[in-house]
């Protein structure tokens, strides 16, 4: 057990972080000069973010543009007053590590920013949902993800109970399937 919670503890913030962008999104756009919403599922204990706003086509944005600093994952919807962002497609939401902008939490699905005067979408606020189940060989160990959890648990070789639980985003299940490898070798 200690050394999956050492293997946790090494883990990179961005592994810990189980925030999911719900908009925009591919179907849900902005307009310029206008005000637009951006919208996540986030857990109570996740960091604070940096919002930028990137297009990696670079035809309608030259670099990240920063919309805000510090802002509260918990508070799931962020309002973006007056988007002077050129009209076009290709561009993403995405966090980033508020002192670590290199360190990116997630991104939304690439969007389109329609002309100023179109109407806006509807903001969804709606989570991802989803279940995974693995299983391991002759050690008893398991691990089983639902929602935003997962957890592993093993016994080592003397039957004692070692088990861990971490949250899930786009890196935490391939921390879960750390943390169950780890288990194996306790």
């Amino acid at each position: 057990m200690r050394a999956a919670v050492a293997l946790a503890a090494l883990l990179p913030a961005a592994a810990l972080a189980d925030i999911s962008i719900n908009f925009p999104s591919g179907d849900g756009y902005w307009v310029a000069n206008h005000s637009n919403t951006i919208s996540w599922s986030a857990s109570s204990n996740d960091p604070n973010v940096t919002i930028i706003v990137r297009n990696d086509q670079n035809a309608t944005l030259n670099g990240d543009y920063d919309i805000a600093e510090y802002v509260n994952a918990a508070s799931l919807t962020y309002t973006v007053t007056n988007v002077t962002l050129l009209p076009g497609t290709g561009y993403q939401v995405v966090f980033v590590n508020t002192s670590n902008t290199t360190q990116e939490y997630t991104r939304s699905d690439t969007f389109e920013i329609k002309p100023n005067g179109t109407t806006p979408a509807t903001v969804s606020s709606s989570a991802p949902s989803g279940t995974a189940t693995s299983h391991s060989g002759s050690s008893g160990s398991s691990g089983t993800q639902s929602g935003s959890g997962a957890s592993a648990s093993s016994t080592d070789e003397n039957g004692a109970p070692a088990s861990l639980s971490l949250p899930m985003g786009p890196l935490g299940a391939v921390a879960g399937l750390m943390a169950m490898s780890a288990a194996l070798f306790l």
